[in-house]
C-alpha cells in the first residue's frame, strides 16, 4: 500500500483545489488537518500493534465507503461552523479527503494477502484491488526493510507523483490571486 507521503501530499493538494488558493502558512490548521484526514484510514494498524500483528485490522472497514461516509458526516457536524466552505461543500471536502485514501490504495501495488481492501463495506466484506498498479508499494516488515532501496524508490516516486501537482496547482492559484489583486 501507499505510504503516508502519498496520502498527505494528496490531502494538501485537495485542500489547494477546494480553496483555490496557494498554500498559505496562515492556514496552518487546515494544512495539518488535510494530510491527517487523508491518512486516517491507516490508523487501523494501531489496535494490531497491541495484538502483535499490526496488519490484523489493516485494510479492513476503515478503508471502506461506509466508514468514509461516517467519518465525513461526524467531522462535518463538528467542523461545519469553522469550515472555510458552505455546508455541502465542507462535507464534500471532508469526504474527498478521507476517500482519497481509498482511491490511492486501490491503485497501489499490494503484496500482502488478502490483496486490496474492503472498499465496499457495508455492502460487501470482499477485498477489492485494481488490476492495474499505478503506484509502488512499500515494504513495512521487518523494520529493516523500511529503509531499503525499494522503499527509497517508493518514497521518491510518491514525492514526485503527488508533490508535482501540489506544486503546480499552488503556483497556479497563487498567480490567480496575484492577478486578481492587481
Amino acid at each position: 500500500m501507499a505510504t503516508p507521503i502519498a496520502h498527505s501530499l494528496f490531502g494538501i493538494t485537495l485542500y489547494v483545489l477546494f480553496t483555490q488558493k496557494a498554500i498559505q502558512l496562515k492556514e496552518w490548521k487546515w494544512l495539518l488537518f488535510a494530510p491527517l484526514l487523508a491518512s486516517l484510514a491507516d490508523f487501523d494498524f494501531i489496535p494490531g500493534l497491541f495484538m502483535g500483528d499490526y496488519n490484523s485490522f489493516h485494510r479492513g472497514v476503515s478503508h471502506s465507503i461506509g466508514v468514509t461516509l461516517i467519518i465525513s458526516l461526524l467531522l462535518w457536524l463538528v467542523l461545519r461552523k469553522g469550515c472555510s466552505f458552505s455546508g455541502w461543500k465542507c462535507f464534500l471536502f471532508l469526504f474527498c479527503l478521507y476517500g482519497s485514501h481509498l482511491v490511492i490504495d486501490f491503485f497501489t501495488r499490494d503484496t500482502w494477502a488478502p490483496h486490496g481492501a474492503q472498499f465496499l463495506w457495508p455492502f460487501s466484506s470482499d477485498y477489492f484491488k485494481s488490476p492495474v498498479d499505478l503506484f509502488l508499494d512499500a515494504n513495512r516488515t521487518p523494520w529493516t526493510r523500511v529503509f531499503s532501496l525499494h522503499n527509497l524508490i517508493t518514497y521518491l516516486s510518491e514525492c514526485v507523483l503527488f508533490g508535482t501537482p501540489l506544486y503546480y496547482f499552488s503556483k497556479w492559484f497563487g498567480k490567480k490571486e496575484y492577478n486578481s489583486s492587481t
